[in-house]
């Protein structure tokens, strides 16, 4: 018997539960547009907007008529499935499904060998033959800390992130301001605004006071971030090298300029910003199904 009920255990295994953004009505034939057409349409706030206009084609046609929206941090093969059910063919997420983003032309033999042993694993397979067979259309959304620099600011990842952890709009996009708390409360903030249950982690002595946070979901650059956590006291991130900002955050007490660090993760770190976008395509286009695919904490504390 089928059962399309994910039990806490699935999610776990699978990283996601699947909540329906939008009834999924029947859709005019005259309301479709094809996939390039919905994502350069300009219907949309400011920030969505923006984002689906640098969104980048993976997979599929943008000639592809549109029959229904799914919008997801991370499209996990339980996302993909859910999406075909629902009618939906327009995939829009954060990441990559299939692991790695595609090989430049020009690529070393070693990252080719690599990659030709990714595209030999049975999982890989599969999931490549499911987004051919269903004609999916993935379109890879921009996270703002993907090149160093103000270019790579996106107020729909950042702004969002920040609101969840309620801290106010500065005008530097990257620096977000506090009443007086603590390191221990934006600790407790954050860990609730992104349902944080295994993998968030901190740096610095929960007592110390903040006024000011750098916040950089998604993946963190150290050279676009150092010259604004000079600005702050706390750095929220989300993906982030071991090796660079971490020792950095660390010396940092050493040497008497004490930086805090709360790191979310990727996923959750830049899943406020999917939700709201897809809040947006559901208002913006109210004939067209759009479902929503949230991501559970895909770690768990031993």
């Amino acid at each position: 018997m089928r059962n399309d009920t994910l039990t806490r255990r699935s999610v776990m295994a699978g990283g996601a539960g699947i909540a329906l953004a939008a009834p999924l009505p029947a859709m005019a034939a005259a309301t479709r547009m094809s996939a390039a057409a919905l994502l350069s349409s300009g219907t949309l706030p400011a920030g969505a907007a923006s984002t689906l206009a640098s969104a980048t084609l993976i997979h599929g046609s943008g000639d592809t008529q549109v029959t229904g929206i799914m919008v997801a941090t991370m499209p996990s093969l339980v996302v993909l499935r859910q999406a075909v059910a629902s009618g939906c063919n327009l995939i829009l997420s954060a990441e990559a499904p299939l692991y790695s983003r595609p090989l430049p032309a020009d690529a070393n033999p070693m990252a080719r060998a690599g990659a030709e042993r990714l595209f030999a694993q049975p999982v890989f397979r599969e999931k490549s033959a499911f987004i051919a067979g269903h004609k999916l259309v993935v379109y890879r959304l921009p996270t703002r800390s993907e090149a160093p620099g103000p270019s790579a600011d996106n107020p729909l990842f950042t702004g969002h992130l920040a609101r969840a952890m309620g801290l106010s709009t500065t005008a530097d996009g990257w620096i977000f301001d506090t009443a007086p708390i603590t390191l221990g409360t934006l600790v407790q903030r954050a860990q609730s605004a992104v349902g944080a249950h295994g993998g968030l982690r901190m740096i610095g002595d929960p007592a110390m006071p903040v006024r000011k946070v750098c916040v950089v979901p998604g993946t963190t650059e150290m050279a676009a971030t150092l010259p604004r956590l000079r600005q702050a006291d706390v750095l929220v991130a989300g993906d982030l090298r071991e090796w660079e900002l971490v020792p950095y955050i660390a010396d940092s007490h050493a040497a008497g300029h004490p930086k805090g660090l709360v790191a979310l993760g990727r996923i959750l770190s830049q899943q406020p910003g999917t939700r709201a976008l897809a809040a947006a395509l559901k208002a913006a286009h109210p004939g067209l199904p759009v479902s929503f695919a949230p991501h559970a904490d895909p770690f768990w504390r031993a």
